[in-house]
């Protein structure tokens, strides 16, 4: 497989150097390396002068997917990041729960040691410490931005192993737009979306509400969703604006069970709810923003257990460009976070917890002769339960011509233990240790406007006082680990040889040692979408080798490679109809141990854009 990726790379490579290199020299001259990110320093800078690797999902790409979640759109498009799933529709919780998200071999189960954010802002439950990723669905969605690696001196806690930005939807043109997506497929699953957004002058608001549901491809693995979303914005003036939003979940889903041994009944039920405040200024000599965040959820599980939750998140920073081509930022942040539960089958009280942590950093990025880039910052992240501790940052950008950039990056990354680890279950361990990594990582980007990218990436990342799991059920423990190191490779390619005609794919190496699980080794994805006259055709695969079900290498999964395809065409502008099928060769895997896949399905739907 690693040999076929190789013969890929330098075909299409060549392919390109071949066409391009008979067209007109001025042509040549123009490259684009503007592409802008914000989760790499919270502000829009160009992606070429940040040392941390960032992939950006834009919502072109989004839309043609025809993806419902936006974590298994990440699996798919981003390299080095690999998203757990045991059925055809939704991820769950509690014990078979998938969505466990693994950046470069870090993820945990459940999923602590990658951030997601919506709008820059932390997303996880108070006493669980990890999101849902059932909350999080591609019909509110503008674009996706990933940091492939620590982004802890920025965001804290959590963010150790990467960051998921989800960047919503606003209204950006004036009048009115609506917006309706309606899909039916295998297993009577149906996917509906509808938004409507309006913007005059100063103001703009954006709604949607949106159901998924599925009977599921075994008994009783139904789920059910519903969803409402809401982002309002207001310019005060032409440097500052306020925005406002709110997102309501409720879902229902079952876990079937390991096929060997499949449950009955097995349901949880989910309500989530959370409410932001933005207030971003943006001047000539300054810009920053003050953000707030409520965070709060209600979980009834079938065994008994329920739970209330809440996170409550404060950020605030401020950019100052007081000197030529240097940007200093300050910021500070503050999160209480926690929530009490119970067993009601048996009366048993858990307690209440809360915990408090506040953080601080200075970041400073100086740009040298348009071409060489330092970036360094650091944090002091201070927890009511363990203390502080120091969290660094330094990296350098190199434009070695205006097409070819290098950049290297060292940086650490951080986690507390959360308050189920510390008070709750398995097995409540009161003093657990946060836990800690090195990363160290170096990095290409070659890149010709409109026509071909390449980004490999090589990495190193020291751990240590993982948290794990150890015996066997009812008599489990839970302790800091001692020191591991992960390492790996990773590139992305993107390239349109023809007007019509876009090439993106993905190939990740990792070594992960002995933290095998949800962890494979080999990972490879290529998407080739061709336009025409008024149809598209997409056409995918996915491929997947040394995947395990557990730690140490235990439980190897069949590797397998998936083929997948789409068909769209516009009768009319507005109208957009489409047929997608997944799984095209019927192929038997399985991602979780003992969950097998659903085989070849399809589903069908209908686009209005207004």
């Amino acid at each position: 497989m690693t040999k076929l990726f190789v013969i890929c790379i330098a075909g299409i490579f060549t392919f390109n150097f071949l066409i391009y290199s008979q067209s007109d020299k001025d042509s040549i001259r123009t490259y684009e390396m503007n592409e802008i990110t914000v989760t790499g320093t919270k502000i829009e800078t160009l992606r070429k002068y940040v040392p941390l690797t960032i992939s950006v999902i834009p919502n072109d790409d989004i839309k043609k997917s025809h993806e419902s979640e936006v974590l298994s759109l990440i699996n798919d498009y981003v390299p080095g990041v690999f998203v757990t799933e045991r059925g055809y529709q939704g991820y769950g919780l509690a014990q078979g729960g998938a969505g466990q998200i693994s950046i470069r071999g870090l993820g945990s189960n459940p999923n602590t040691q990658v951030l997601i954010l919506l709008d820059g802002r932390p997303q996880f439950m108070g006493l669980f410490g990890h999101p849902l990723p059932d909350n999080y669905i591609t019909a509110n969605v503008d674009r996706v931005e990933v940091v492939r690696g620590p982004a802890s001196f920025l965001y804290g806690t959590n963010a150790m192993g990467g960051v998921i930005n989800i960047i919503t939807k606003r209204q950006k043109t004036d009048g009115f737009s609506v917006n309706v997506d309606e899909s039916y497929g295998s297993f009577a699953t149906l996917i509906g979306d509808a938004g409507v957004g309006y913007k005059k002058d100063k103001m703009d608001f954006y709604l949607s509400v949106s159901n998924q549901q599925t009977n599921g491809e075994r008994p009783y693995s139904s789920f059910n969703l519903n969803n409402g979303f809401f982002r309002g914005g207001y310019n005060i003036n032409k440097n500052v604006d306020v925005n406002v939003d709110a997102n309501l979940t409720k879902f229902k889903t079952y876990d079937p069970g390991p096929l060997s041994t499949p449950l009955i009944n097995n349901w949880v039920d989910i309500y989530r709810a959370d409410a932001g405040l933005s207030i971003n200024n943006n001047f000539s000599k300054y810009e920053g923003s003050l953000k707030l965040l409520y965070n709060y959820g209600e979980h009834y599980i079938y065994d008994g257990f329920h739970s209330k939750d809440r996170n409550v998140n404060l950020t605030a920073y401020e950019s100052f460009k007081l000197l030529k081509n240097n940007v200093i930022s300050l910021g500070l942040d503050y999160k209480n976070y926690g929530g009490e539960a119970e067993d009601q089958s048996t009366s048993y009280n858990f307690g209440k917890h809360f915990l408090d942590e506040f953080g601080a950093y200075i970041h400073l990025q100086q740009i040298f002769l348009k071409r060489f880039s330092f970036n360094g910052g650091v944090r002091y992240e201070h927890s009511n339960q363990f203390g502080g501790t120091i969290i660094p940052q330094a990296g350098i950008a190199y434009q070695i011509l205006s097409n070819l950039s290098v950049r290297v990056n060292i940086s650490k990354g951080f986690r507390s233990p959360t308050i189920r680890e510390l008070y709750l279950f398995p097995a409540p361990t009161p003093n657990l240790e946060p836990e800690r990594l090195w990363n160290y990582e170096f990095g290409l980007l070659y890149n010709i406007k409109d026509i071909f990218s390449i980004e490999p990436t090589v990495y190193l990342e020291k751990c240590q006082n993982i948290i794990l799991t150890t015996g066997v059920y009812p008599n489990l423990t839970l302790s800091n680990s001692g020191s591991f190191t992960v390492k790996g490779f990773e590139i992305s390619l993107k390239t349109k040889p023809f007007k019509y005609l876009v090439f993106n794919s993905g190939y990740s190496y990792i070594d992960a040692g002995e933290q095998t699980l949800g962890n494979p080794m080999h990972k490879f994805f290529i998407n080739g979408s061709y336009t025409f006259s008024m149809f598209n055709l997409s056409i995918s695969s996915d491929f997947v080798s040394k995947l395990y079900g557990d730690i140490n290498h235990k439980e190897r999964l069949p590797d397998y490679l998936l083929l997948n395809s789409s068909i769209s065409a516009n009768l009319i502008k507005e109208i957009n109809f489409y047929i997608s099928a997944e799984n095209l060769l019927n192929k038997k895997y399985q991602i979780i141990f003992d969950y097998p896949m659903p085989g070849r399905t399809f589903s069908a739907g209908i686009k209005f854009n207004y």
